[in-house]
């Protein structure tokens, strides 16, 4: 920090609040220096989309998990590539799920069809 701190005043709103007590609990700081990292991550652009990046909210537990795969286990050469590979493994596992859903919707249907066809035929032998 250049030159003479200065004091400034802001308004936020309590669930602000409630985020700004957690994440100074959580990172053991103050809530100086909770803000004071909040605006040198915007003013690196962190926290916007743009070139693939996006924000995303990590419990305290996941990112310490995260973080115990990556330094303990050696896994990827940084924290956000490990949770980046994470993630796609994630909307892989996602789009699958999705996919199955699907194959037993069509299955489920063809099945009705069938049924319906049955019972046509069914009715038009009796008839």
């Amino acid at each position: 920090m250049a030159g003479k701190p200065q004091t400034i005043s802001a308004r936020f709103s309590s669930e602000q609040v409630e985020l700004l007590n957690r994440l100074q609990e959580e990172l053991a700081i103050s809530k100086t220096d909770v803000l004071q990292m909040a605006l040198e991550a915007l003013s690196r652009g962190r926290s916007t989309v743009s070139g693939g990046t996006v924000a995303v909210p990590v419990s305290a537990d996941t990112m310490r998990r995260a973080m115990r795969l990556h330094h303990d286990y050696g896994l990827k050469h940084s924290l956000e590539a490990l949770l980046s590979e994470a993630l796609d493994i994630g909307v892989r596992e996602l789009r699958r799920t999705i996919e199955s859903d699907r194959k037993g919707d069509l299955d489920l249907a063809r099945s009705d069809m069938d049924a319906g066809l049955v019972e046509v035929q069914r009715g038009a032998v009796k008839g």
